[in-house]
């Protein structure tokens, strides 16, 4: 029978290979057995982090501190799950106090330079990444958000570090991708296409080799297969069976579209409204979708089935939890991109609920997914898994146009940029708001913004991301030509 600490080591073993239910087990039993083992309460709450559980985290790595209040990861992991819960305050406190345990802990100050730059402190947070890379100059993350943070304006001395760093042979893979993706950004901004094309390629390549090696490479013919049955329950018939069923509120608001579509600038500009409250990317959508479903159920064949009281209890569950991040604000805005897929149990639940679809051009949206390193959208690093996923969304969307039984506002990214205002007044009117100058000021608010865009939320509109695909005409020349193919069957349907 195995000792508590061989136990121990078997079970971060599986943690560290990213088998998270086999760990959990074994760090459960382990408490079992020793109900104050600090290590493996703290790797629990760590777990508990890495699935989106935040609270759970939260009140798993709490207790581990009471336990061992001197162990600077405790406080760093601490800090890590209040920044994804947007608790930047607490999460910063969490990070000082571990370098005051630990005070060369490199990936502290790296991360809470993620915290202040998702605030929109960009120096501060430069100096936090330069701290860490005092700790370590070969901490690739911190060289990696140097490069995203600063793009063409990275020192000479850093790029060449980077590039120093990228020769070594004993990086692992998932650093290497990182230097590819950061040394791209940069090359970009500059002007070279071509050199930033190289990275990105590999960057990609190394990514999706990562998504196979732990057992989540995406499977294109799955999505195809969810999306023809989510347009096949949602029917004609279907909505006009459940009109009635859901709650009149209007405080929901839906962001949707494809990723890199502009959905964060578009929140960005209601979150300007002191009545809209920008809730982010929250999860709480395919929560809903689930507990339709049920433990280990079809939540399609659930939204078949739909029924009043079932309706009328996941609106209110839905509700309550929206609410709870805040108390006071008309809206609150929903902007997880991928929500479009959920659009049909949405208008079920919430008929007053607004709902905004962000468009872009298909090849400036797929380059944008290229260059930026997505953790955890799975199709974005294959060019035919992209292509695919784009045919998708456009299948789905078309089908939504035609039986959604509310009313969709449609904003296109180029729109947006070349008319700021003009289209800050007509999201702010669909929200049933009057209109406030504030929402033209959106890369002021220090609220946080977790997605990749939260740099460049920070800076005035630039209108340079349009067409932006041409730099990559022939470096990406098949991607864009099947791009084309896909808009060209998506005008036939029409």
């Amino acid at each position: 029978m195995a000792t508590i600490s061989e136990a121990l080591a078997i079970a971060i073993r599986h943690h560290q290979a990213g088998r998270l239910q086999a760990a959990a087990q074994i760090y459960r039993l382990i408490l079992q057995a020793e109900p104050n083992h600090a290590d493996a309460t703290h790797l629990l709450g760590v777990i508990a982090q890495q699935e989106g559980n935040q609270e759970v985290a939260v009140e798993y790595i709490g207790r581990a501190i009471g336990l061992k209040g001197d162990a600077a990861v405790f406080h760093h992991n601490l800090g890590e799950a209040y920044r994804a819960m947007g608790r930047t305050a607490e999460a910063v406190a969490c990070y000082r106090r571990a370098l005051e345990l630990k005070p060369d802990y490199a990936e502290a100050d790296n991360n809470m330079g993620n915290a202040l730059e998702e605030i929109g402190d960009l120096r501060s947070a430069e100096d936090c990444f330069r701290a860490a890379l005092q700790h370590n100059s070969r901490f690739v993350a911190a060289h990696y958000n140097l490069a995203e943070l600063l793009g063409g304006t990275l020192p000479e001395k850093d790029l060449a570090a980077q590039r120093r760093l990228l020769e070594e042979r004993e990086l692992t893979d998932a650093q290497r991708l990182l230097l590819h993706f950061g040394l791209a950004q940069v090359l970009d901004a500059r002007g070279e296409y071509a050199a930033a094309a190289e990275h990105l390629d590999r960057g990609n390549a190394l990514q999706l080799s990562e998504w196979h090696k732990c057992g989540r490479a995406y499977d294109p013919k799955k999505h195809v297969h969810l999306v023809t049955r989510i347009i096949g329950v949602s029917t004609p018939e279907f909505f006009e069976r459940v009109r009635g069923f859901g709650l009149e509120s209007e405080l929901p608001v839906f962001v949707v579209g494809l990723p890199r579509s502009g959905t964060t600038l578009i929140e960005q500009i209601l979150a300007g409204h002191s009545q809209v409250f920008a809730a982010g990317e929250i999860k709480l959508v395919p929560d809903t979708m689930a507990a339709l479903g049920g433990q280990d159920a079809d939540f399609i064949e659930g939204l078949r089935q739909l029924n009043q009281q079932t309706a009328s209890r996941l609106a209110s569950r839905h509700l309550e939890k929206l609410r709870a991040f805040s108390g006071t604000a008309l809206r609150i805005v929903d902007k997880m991109p991928e929500n479009y897929l959920h659009l049909g149990l949405l208008a079920s639940l919430f008929p007053q609920a607004k709902m905004i679809h962000c468009r872009r051009d298909l090849r400036d949206v797929a380059l944008s997914c290229w260059m930026t390193r997505l953790r955890e959208i799975r199709w974005a690093n294959d060019q035919r898994q992209m292509v695919s996923r784009f045919h998708e969304y456009q299948r789905i969307m078309e089908h939504w146009r035609e039986v959604l039984p509310v009313r969709l506002l449609e904003v296109d990214y180029e729109e947006t940029v070349a008319d700021v205002e003009g289209v800050a007044r007509k999201l702010v009117a669909w929200c049933g708001l009057a209109w406030e100058p504030k929402c033209l000021e959106f890369q002021q608010a220090k609220r946080p913004v977790r997605t990749a865009s939260a740099v460049q939320v920070r800076r005035p509109v630039y209108r340079t991301a349009v067409g932006r695909w041409k730099h990559y005409e022939h470096a990406l020349a098949p991607l864009f030509a099947e791009l084309e193919k896909v808009v060209a069957r998506n005008r036939e349907r029409r």
